[in-house]
């Protein structure tokens, strides 16, 4: 009877991981589009600034950074830093954006785990809707992480049962 318990126990363990497996491909994607939206939005608010780089600087933005920063005036300063800081966000966006469209799931699902953006992996999670997706990719995913998962439970329940059978043995 324990016996069976146990293998319901596994088989319910390994549905739960399952269906939490599928959901990987579906969340990358909306940190991937949560990325895309910030991108637009920074190329948004930088547009103004490259017309501006366009008509006095011959399109260098770094040239017109560097004119800002130069004014005498506190609050043109301050636009420069502004200015400078929203490059800089844009550049980071743009190559975080083509990291994620140039590379495979389960590459994205690495950097996610090693190197997110805090920030916006955040705002994914607060906008993500679970959904199953039935493609070969999501279903990879529920297998690999279901039968990974077992895998570490029987590991475990194996060494918890040698290590109990050690301290009864006299």
């Amino acid at each position: 009877m324990l016996l069976h318990l146990l293998n319901y126990l596994r088989l319910g363990i390994f549905v739960a991981l399952l269906l939490s497996g599928v959901q990987v491909p579906a969340f990358i994607d909306q940190y991937q589009d949560t990325v895309t939206a910030h991108l637009s939005e920074a190329r948004q608010n930088l547009a103004p600034y490259r017309q501006d780089a366009e008509r006095f600087t011959d399109g260098r933005l770094d040239a017109l950074i560097v004119r800002y920063l130069g004014n005498s005036d506190p609050a043109i300063v301050a636009g420069g830093r502004n200015l400078r800081a929203l490059v800089a966000r844009v550049t980071y966006l743009n190559d975080l954006n083509q990291r994620l469209s140039q590379q495979n799931s389960l590459q994205n699902a690495w950097l996610m785990m090693l190197q997110p953006d805090r920030q916006l992996l955040s705002e994914a999670q607060q906008s993500y809707s679970y959904q199953i997706q039935l493609n070969p990719v999501a279903i990879g995913w529920g297998v690999f992480s279901g039968l990974l998962g077992l895998i570490l439970i029987d590991l475990l329940f194996g060494i918890l049962i040698r290590s109990g059978r050690q301290s009864v043995t006299p």
